[in-house]
């Protein structure tokens, strides 16, 4: 159960990472792995 929870919680943060990056030009800290 917690493996999933910090999957889930890895590939949001990444996906936010690539929305925010594609709307601005400034690359969000999140966005290590991306």
């Amino acid at each position: 159960k917690r493996q999933i929870i910090t999957l889930s919680m890895k590939m949001r943060e990444k996906n936010c990472g690539i929305w925010k990056s594609k709307s601005s030009p400034i690359v969000p800290r999140k966005n290590i792995f991306g």
